[in-house]
């Protein structure tokens, strides 16, 4: 019984039996003597000898002599040739016994410093080298018998007279329409070429196989390279397709498509899996089409999330900077990206094993950053970190450690060196987060500012979104305007075309100059409807006594931004304190605000506040209606008694809470009945006072006889506006007081007078 494979060579041999039929035989012989008219091109610089045919070239340069030839399988063929030197690459020759249109085979004798010969393919992308042997054209004359032997199975065997050189097998090239001789030389090497004794005889064999695709290969997350078995193009479209189990999943865009290799490519990562790819008909050079075009492909590469740095040592002492990386596989010639706050990046290559590596070669470290892990384009890893180290915990004996797996810089704690040891770290849940701040760019472009690195959260978008927003170099950042998941919040915010400011945007709300627990500062306001790009904005001072001075007062950029500079907003009705650019005295003084180009946009004048009670206090605007140069319109932070405050940084003023037409005197309680019943529990009520100026308050509790039970304040200062202040009977005696009929004595003075209230409070306690 015949064998599989004996029958498989059997029609194999029955193939190509039937091919030889119908292949025709050509044959030429020239010894290359005397002219021949089927000869073109340098043919005036021929000098044809009793010994062959010699160049004979007027200058330094190259020629090159072609003729019709269809010789090409099964075939042979001789030419002897001789070089009065050792070739080089500058003098040298090509057989080209095979060319089909501006491709071709050649024999190589020289070209290039290692005096090799060589078997050459030449397509209109590249030169390849199929065979060779070194060396040996290592001689001071050269004289090689060439033959060259081609089967019906595309093997090549080259001789030097019998002996046999090397061997080797392609199937580029199928047929053959000429063949040439190409010489190049310098002014000494003009006439020192001699060939002579030309032979070619085989079979041509018409193609009307098309061609077909032998491999496809992913070359990176973004393309595929497609592999014929033969020079082809693209007969039509432009377009490819991916197909699980004959539904369509991607499309992919054919850019390279006039070789053997055709490369498949896509703007965002290709989508990993097991896949057939569907590619448009090929046309080969004789004009067949392919008739299989599809292909199986696993696509597989590392993805987000493969790897996550579980331990930072940002110090040089005690060892050397080091991250510890967990990953799930190996992977060769990662790209780790150090993001310091000022946008300054740095770089390193390094290898991954599957499991823990440790990354240490030439690494540096600030004490704070971003670590970004990328392989092929694709993003494996954000890791943010933070300056969380006590002061003696920075000698380099501790490092930060990964409890748990989140992508923030939440996820270290602070552990020894001595104690530590890498361990598998699990995933945990992340929390939730919203825009915190929002910037613009040179274009208008608007972003979005997250107090935790966006990229954890990223895996919640489509690749296609996903590609398009997120920039590793702005790790905190997202374009508005887009709609994420709850965890992430929602950029989509509705707000007009942002606008630079200028007298009418944007308003100097509070200044505090003389503070107690704060530090100096400025608050701006944007009272309109549309953000305000707080850009090149200066403040100037002007002191009664001292230095006159004038800064920029810019808010801080973005912070980790290696890209252009990002510019905050400043929301609509919306408050936002900066430092001071200088020093602020506790002196009278003018302050201005200039924006763009040196336009005044607000002004005002402070001095230290007469009131002894308001001597800390920030100076606050009343009206954003009224000019910021009258005096009148600028007051002291007003504060509740419940908590008093200095200032109220990114907060409306309190003087916005003060109503210019209080009545005089209102006192009241939110509702007169405590209560200690489980079922009915009331335990506190507010009192509620409306102050016209500013006051001294006395409070104290009576029993309805009028016997004193406790103060609750004495003399206390307060502010002029509305206050509330807790009542809570628990504190009168430290514990619940008996039911009954209790009085409140409220007692308030100010520059009018005296003002007095009685107010009854009825109180339950079951137990």
């Amino acid at each position: 019984m015949k064998t599989e494979l004996f029958r498989h060579a059997a029609m194999f041999a029955i193939y190509l039996t039937s091919i030889s039929a119908l292949g025709q035989f050509y044959q030429l012989s020239d010894s290359l003597t005397s002219q021949n008219p089927n000869w073109t091109g340098d043919t005036a610089w021929m000098n044809y000898t009793n010994q062959g045919l010699r160049t004979n070239a007027p200058s330094a340069g190259s020629l090159i002599w072609r003729r019709p030839s269809r010789v090409s399988l099964d075939a042979e063929w001789h030419l002897n040739i001789k070089m009065d030197f050792n070739p080089s690459s500058a003098n040298y020759c090509e057989f080209r016994f095979l060319e089909e249109g501006s491709n071709y085979y050649a024999i190589q004798l020289g070209g290039n410093t290692s005096d090799n010969l060589s078997l050459m393919l030449h397509t209109s992308f590249k030169d390849s080298v199929i065979g060779q042997i070194p060396n040996y054209l290592n001689t001071t004359q050269t004289h090689v018998s060439l033959k060259i032997l081609r089967d019906s199975a595309d093997q090549f065997s080259i001789f030097d007279d019998d002996s046999l050189l090397f061997t080797c097998t392609d199937g580029t090239l199928m047929r053959s329409d000429s063949l040439s001789i190409y010489a190049r030389f310098t002014s000494t090497r003009v006439d020192k070429f001699l060939f002579s004794t030309l032979l070619a005889e085989g079979y041509d064999f018409p193609d009307t196989i098309g061609p077909s695709i032998q491999s496809c290969d992913i070359l990176n997350p973004f393309s595929i390279q497609v592999k014929w078995n033969e020079w082809c193009e693209l007969a039509n479209g432009f377009k490819a397709y991916l197909l699980s189990d004959g539904v369509f999943k991607d499309t992919l865009t054919i850019r390279s498509h006039f070789d053997e290799y055709w490369y498949l490519e896509k703007s965002s990562p290709i989508p990993t899996g097991f896949y057939e790819i569907l590619i448009p008909n090929a046309l080969d050079a004789e004009g067949n089409l392919s008739t299989i075009n599809t292909h199986k492909i696993e696509i597989n590469y590392p993805t987000p999330k493969t790897c996550w740095i579980t331990a930072i040592h940002p110090f040089s002492s005690a060892g050397v900077y080091f991250i510890d990386v967990q990953s799930d596989q190996a992977i060769a010639n990662i790209n780790l990206s150090v993001l310091e706050p000022s946008g300054k990046t740095t770089r390193y290559t390094y290898d991954l094993d599957s499991g823990h590596t440790r990354l240490v070669n030439d690494l540096r470290l600030p004490e704070e950053a971003v670590l970004t892990i990328q392989k092929d384009g694709i993003i494996l890893c954000v890791q943010p970190y933070k300056d969380i180290f006590a002061p003696h915990q920075k000698l380099g004996d501790f490092l930060l450690v990964a409890q748990s797996l989140t992508g923030l810089a939440n996820q270290f704690n602070v552990e020894t060196i001595s104690s530590y040891t890498p361990n598998q770290v699990l995933e945990a849940n992340l929390p939730n987060q919203e825009t915190i701040a929002f910037f613009v760019d040179s274009t208008g472009q608007v972003y979005s500012k997250f107090s935790y690195s966006v990229w954890p959260y990223l895996d919640l978008l489509e690749p296609s979104i996903l590609s398009n927003v997120f920039d590793p170099e702005r790790p905190f950042l997202l374009p508005a305007g887009i709609r994420l998941s709850k965890p992430l919040g929602d950029t989509t915010f509705q707000f007009q075309t942002p606008l630079h400011s200028d007298s009418t945007h944007l308003f100097l709300s509070e200044v505090h100059f003389n503070p107690n627990y704060l530090d100096e500062f400025i608050e701006l306001h944007n009272n309109n409807s549309f953000p305000v790009i707080l850009r090149d904005l200066q403040l100037e001072k002007n002191p009664e006594l001292g230095t006159h001075a004038i800064e920029l007062i810019d808010p801080d950029f973005a912070r980790y931004n290696s890209q252009d500079p990002l510019y905050q907003l400043l929301l609509p009705h919306d408050f936002l304190s900066l430092p001071a650019p200088f020093s602020l005295p506790n002196v009278r003084c003018s302050i201005r605000l200039y924006g763009r180009f040196g336009a005044l946009i607000d002004q005002m004048t402070y001095a230290p506040w007469e009131q002894e009670l308001f001597n800390r206090h920030s100076a606050e605007r009343v009206s954003f209606i009224l000019s910021g140069a009258d005096t009148l319109n600028w007051t002291p932070h007003h504060y509740s008694i419940s908590n008093p405050t200095e200032a109220s940084p990114d907060n409306p003023n309190s003087v916005s809470q003060v109503s210019l037409h209080l009545p005089a005197g209102e006192i009241e309680l939110s509702h007169p009945h405590i209560s200690y019943d489980p079922l009915n529990f009331i335990p506190t009520t507010r009192l509620r006072i409306l102050a016209q100026t500013d006051a001294r308050l006395t409070l104290s509790v009576h029993s309805p006889s009028g016997r004193p039970i406790t103060n609750v304040y004495i003399d206390q200062a307060i502010c002029a506006g509305e206050q509330y202040l807790e009542i809570r009977p628990i504190n009168w005696w430290n514990s619940k007081p008996p039911s009954g009929v209790y009085l409140i004595k409220v007692l308030i003075s100010d520059n009018q007078g005296v003002s007095r209230k009685i107010l009854p409070i009825s109180i339950y306690n079951p137990s």
